[in-house]
């Protein structure tokens, strides 16, 4: 489905000052499938998200339609890692019902990542140390007769 990598350096302007979120928009082509939209049941998607920067973050998932209409949204937290170790969050998103029409009129996903400040989160610089990553797949259940 998706993946990517970021580093203190994704998070920071010209000058080398924190920015409050950085954003990203996808197509989501396989939806776009006369099959899949006529016999998927269901649908999963299953994020894996790994921090090792000392700064939490908010990644917030955005559906949207092409006459760019919101369908469906969901947030996942990450919490920042003052060692510097690789902390693990997991997620999945069921689509069913409601959520999985709003999904097959999906024709975007906008990923927006906001940093979020805690107690012992430290301001992102240069010299950082650490990144975050997200690995993502999806699920599909799909119901064929003839």
């Amino acid at each position: 489905f998706m993946e990517f990598q970021e580093t203190s350096s994704s998070f920071l302007d010209a000058s080398g000052t924190e920015v409050p979120f950085i954003s990203d928009l996808i197509v989501l082509d396989v939806l776009s499938s006369d099959f899949i939209n006529d016999n998927l049941t269901k649908a999963e998607l299953v994020f894996e998200v790994t921090n090792s920067l000392n700064k939490a973050f908010q990644i917030k998932m955005d559906f949207y339609d092409p006459a760019d209409i919101l369908q469906h949204s969901f947030s996942i937290d990450i919490d920042n890692s003052p060692s510097h170790s690789p902390l693990t969050t997991e997620h999945t998103e069921v689509f069913d019902a409601m959520s999985l029409q709003a999904l097959k009129a999906s024709t975007k996903l906008e990923i927006t990542i906001t940093l979020v400040s805690s107690a012992t989160g430290s301001v992102l610089t240069p010299d950082s140390d650490g990144s975050m990553s997200l690995i993502s797949k999806g699920i599909l259940y799909l119901e064929y007769t003839q």
